[in-house]
């Protein structure tokens, strides 16, 4: 996914309209530290969810702002896998 950011500035998405609510690590690490560190955790189970639902074609062009640059999500495989099976119609 790195090359084809910084050659095409395009993430690959299999579904790049699925929708999504990322939850930023800092915040993951910070319920973390308080299951872990405080009373009344054991035995519970906690579900995240970020700020706002986001399809993957609106988190490349927020992710984009960062570095200044316009970052676009088109449909496509994202496995090297993919990368490397013969198209079907040039096999046939």
């Amino acid at each position: 996914m790195g090359e084809s950011i910084r050659t095409e500035s395009t993430v690959r998405s299999a579904f790049p309209d699925a929708i999504g609510v990322p939850v930023h690590e800092a915040d993951i690490a910070e319920v973390a530290v308080a299951a872990l560190l405080e009373d009344g955790h054991a035995g519970r189970a906690y579900s995240l969810s970020g700020p706002e639902a986001l399809t993957h074609r609106e988190q490349a062009a927020a992710i984009g702002t960062g570095p200044g640059c316009l970052l676009r999500a088109l449909p496509g495989s994202t496995t090297s896998a993919d990368r490397v099976r013969p198209d079907p119609k040039e096999t046939a």
